[in-house]
């Protein structure tokens, strides 16, 4: 993989220093991820910053090619990166697959707009390899990490509990798909506002709903009865000139329904 451009984009808003992307480099297989690209300092600081947060990395097997992508700053310090992995298809008529995973931002340099650039240029070298699909999961107490996958045109699939082996807790994380052979559609909140605002399971029904952001009951029965999460709206995204409920007044998950080929 090749150098990317700098962009206007890549200017960290609040200490003014030129990003720039870094390179996407296949791991040799066999190996932890950290061990198979310690050699280059960039990539070590990527897997420094990335274990403070996590504290632990994982093995790959021979149907997984990992590529590291890293954002540095002026100074070359990495603030951001992110490790995709290339799922070969074992048999002819499966799809390849991309999961994006490994994903930090340097707390000094969260909420600039960092991670939306990671899951484009991830995005992109994931189209660039063949894959048909992309794979990325985030926990559901981080309504700004699915914010960012949902603008990057994934799909909310489901929702599972992740043993945290770090921490010895539990927590609730939302898995994501994207069809990367079409370009996904945005749903605005105006669209949004139209369709109904779901308070019980009773209440699923139609083509599209509303339902309060970890409102789990409802959330889970959504999913199993062949909804898909397209948009998580803010308070801040709805119309100022509208006369709103309660439920607008916190984060909202809106869902359509699956259109089924007869």
């Amino acid at each position: 993989m090749g150098e990317f451009e700098i962009d206007e984009a890549s200017i960290c808003s609040e200490c003014g220093s030129p990003s720039h992307a870094g390179h996407m480099q296949t791991c040799s297989r066999g190996f932890l991820v950290e061990e198979a690209l310690r050699d280059t300092d960039e990539e070590r600081k990527f897997f420094e910053l990335y274990r403070k947060e996590h504290g632990y990395t994982k093995p790959y097997n021979e149907s997984i090619e990992p590529h590291l992508f890293v954002i540095q700053d002026m100074d070359k310090e990495v603030i951001a990166g992110e490790v995709v992995e290339i799922q070969q298809a074992e048999q002819d008529k499966e799809k390849k697959k991309a999961y994006l995973r490994m994903k930090i931002v340097a707390p000094s340099h969260r909420n600039k707009g960092l991670m939306e650039r990671i899951e484009k240029v991830a995005i992109q070298a994931a189209i660039e390899a063949g894959c048909d699909e992309a794979w990325a999961v985030a926990g559901s107490g981080d309504p700004k990490a699915m914010r960012s996958l949902i603008k990057s045109g994934f799909l909310i699939l489901g929702r599972a509990r992740k043993i945290m082996r770090e921490k010895n807790a539990q927590e609730d994380e939302y898995y994501f798909s994207r069809d990367l052979t079409t370009e996904p559609r945005a749903v605005s909140s105006v669209e949004a506002m139209n369709a109904p605002v779901v308070q019980d399971i009773s209440d699923l029904g139609g083509e599209t709903l509303l339902i309060p952001y970890q409102h789990e009951t409802l959330t889970d029965a959504a999913l199993s009865q062949g909804y898909i999460g397209k948009q998580l709206f803010l308070p801040k995204d709805w119309p100022a000139t509208a006369e709103l409920g309660e439920v607008f007044q916190k984060e909202t998950l809106y869902f359509e329904k699956i259109q089924t080929k007869e």
